[in-house]
C-alpha cells in the first residue's frame, strides 16, 4: 500500500513502518502525539484560529520555504508529497501552539520563575586546569598574595584549550555544575577564586568573573511558557 511519493519514488506502508522501526519511533510518533495534545487543549480551552490568522501564517511558512508563487508552491508540494490541507493543518499547528504559550497566565509564569530561578541564574567563569593538586594550592596561594593575575597564570600553567585564552570560560548555569561545585561558585563574590577542584585528569582552579542573577524580562517569559508547555506536552504524552 502506498503511502507517499518522494520525487518519482514511492513508499509504501511496510517502508514507512521499517524506517520507523529502524530509527526510533519517535521520529514520527512523537511529533504526531504533541500536535493532537495541541489540538486537545486547544479544543478544551476555547482557543481558536481565524481565516485570516491562517492564511497570514500560511504565507510566512510558505515564503519561509522559498515559495513566493503558486505554481512554485504547487511544484514543491507534488515534490514532497504535501497537500493544500496538510500545508494549512501546519499553519494552523504553528498558530494553535503560539496561542497555547501566551494562555499560560502571568501567575503561572512568576510561580515557575520563583521555583526554578536558581537554575537560570548564570556565572561567569575562567578556568585554571593543571594535573597535581598541590600545583592549584599553590597558584592559589600566589593569586591571594597578589603575586600574579589569573589570566597570566591560565597561560603559562593550565593544560586545557582555555589556555590561550587566558582561561575564559563564559556563562554557565547551575545545573551544569556538580552540586558542591555549584554550591561554592554561586555562594563566591565576583572576583574570588574557589579551588582546587578534582576533575578528570586534574584540577581545576576557578575565577567568579561575574554573577547574574536571571530577571524576569520578556525574553526570560518567552522561555518560561515554552518550558511550560513542554512539560504539558511531556505529562500527556500517554493519553
Amino acid at each position: 500500500m502506498k503511502v507517499l511519493t518522494i520525487g518519482d519514488k514511492e513508499v509504501s506502508l511496510e517502508e514507512l513502518l521499517i524506517f520507523v522501526k529502524n530509527n526510533g519511533k519517535d521520529t514520527v510518533v512523537k511529533p504526531l502525539i504533541q500536535q493532537i495534545i495541541i489540538e486537545r487543549y486547544a479544543a478544551g480551552n476555547n482557543i481558536t484560529v481565524d481565516v485570516e490568522e491562517l492564511q497570514e501564517r500560511f504565507d510566512v511558512l510558505r515564503m519561509k520555504r522559498g515559495l513566493y508563487t503558486a505554481a512554485e508552491t504547487e511544484c514543491w508540494m507534488a515534490a514532497n508529497s504535501f497537500s493544500l490541507e496538510d500545508l494549512e493543518r501546519e499553519a494552523e499547528i504553528s498558530l494553535l501552539k503560539e496561542k497555547i504559550l501566551a494562555s499560560f497566565s502571568r501567575t503561572d509564569v512568576e510561580k515557575f520563575f520563583v521555583e526554578n530561578k536558581a537554575n537560570m541564574d548564570g556565572a561567569d567563569l575562567s578556568v585554571i586546569t593543571v594535573k597535581e593538586q598541590e600545583v592549584g594550592k599553590e597558584l592559589l596561594a600566589l593569586l591571594r598574595e597578589g603575586e600574579g593575575d589569573f589570566m597570566t597564570l591560565a597561560r603559562e600553567y593550565s593544560m586545557d584549550s582555555l589556555a590561550k585564552a587566558g582561561g575564559y570560560l563564559g556563562v554557565v548555569h547551575r545545573p551544569s555544575l556538580q552540586n558542591d561545585l555549584a554550591a561554592t561558585v554561586f555562594g563566591a563574590k565576583p572576583g574570588d577564586v574557589v579551588g582546587p577542584f578534582e576533575v578528570d585528569g586534574g584540577y581545576n582552579l576557578i575565577q567568579v568573573n561575574a554573577l547574574i542573577p536571571v530577571v524576569l524580562d520578556g525574553q526570560i517569559e518567552t522561555n518560561i511558557r515554552t518550558l511550560y508547555s513542554r512539560n504539558y506536552w511531556h505529562s500527556k504524552k500517554n493519553l
